[in-house]
């Protein structure tokens, strides 16, 4: 509301909220006239603001306020990573890298699974059936053995395509390496090395839920697709994979290659990803 406010002519302020899909209601009135004095009355009610609500449906929020004199405004806005952090895509991206790179690190929580909620698919390797997006290759899906009476994280070449997918799904053993290559605006990109379980903490602890699908599984190559989804700020991270295989039996030993896309709005990945699935 400021940066509308610096902008100072009505027809400027309209075309960039037009621009943005954003909408102010003042009074549960739109207005095109006066806007900027209109803005500047409810920056000020801001600080004497009694009640505050917010409410997001689908991909858009409602935010409301009312003062003391019970004189309210409204704002409805979608749910855009540019439009919620001030940044746009080359500011996100250099972020994202020096945010990540100082990252500390989460730790790791053991994971525990209710047997009821198992379904046996194969010898010994057992599913619990995750959510999916989009489509159905692209999910949370986990799996797990049997050992001992205990239900263990599934890592064995013979199921390999499952395994893998268990990395991101789960939790990827801290000796994985991944080979990042960060695609940035502008065709650029950046090279650099990081434990797989690290980047996706990071995601992780800033609000991403991540999916994925194997697209291949070979005797000497995995290849697969991850989507970090943040649906509260309407974006994804899109990491397409590659992996060795051996990768599970000998994790120091190689490296899982990735390309890494940041902050593309969320949008139906079907057109994307998947093609040979159908």
């Amino acid at each position: 509301m400021l940066n509308l406010y610096l902008l100072k002519e009505d027809s400027i302020i309209l075309r960039q909220m037009n621009e943005d899909k954003v909408q102010i209601l003042f009074g549960n009135k739109t207005r095109k006239q006066h806007l900027r004095k209109q803005l500047a009355e409810a920056v000020s009610a801001l600080n004497r603001s009694s009640s505050f609500t917010i409410d997001m449906t689908g991909n858009n929020y409602t935010m409301a306020y009312a003062d003391d004199e019970n004189k309210v405004f409204k704002i409805h806005f979608p749910a855009n990573h540019q439009l919620l952090s001030g940044m746009n895509k080359k500011e996100s991206e250099q972020f994202f890298y020096t945010s990540l790179t100082s990252f500390p690190g989460a730790p790791c929580i053991e994971d525990t699974v209710d047997a009821r909620t198992l379904e046996k698919i194969g010898e010994n390797c057992y599913l619990q059936k995750g959510e999916t997006y989009q489509i159905e290759a692209m999910n949370t899906n986990r799996y797990y053995t049997l050992q001992n009476g205990n239900y263990l994280q599934l890592a064995d070449t013979l199921q390999a395509g499952r395994s893998v997918q268990n990395l991101f799904t789960m939790q990827a053993d801290n000796r994985i390496e991944a080979n990042v290559t960060l695609r940035l605006y502008g065709q650029k990109k950046i090279d650099f090395s990081i434990p797989l379980h690290k980047l996706l903490e990071f995601c992780r602890a800033n609000g991403c839920k991540v999916f994925a699908g194997i697209e291949s599984a070979g005797a000497s190559s995995i290849k697969g697709t991850a989507i970090l989804l943040n649906q509260a700020q309407g974006y994804s991270h899109t990491m397409s994979f590659e992996v060795d295989p051996r990768i599970l039996n000998r994790p120091e030993a190689y490296k899982i290659k990735t390309d890494l896309y940041t902050f593309a709005p969320v949008h139906n990945i079907e057109s994307i990803f998947f093609e040979n699935q159908r």
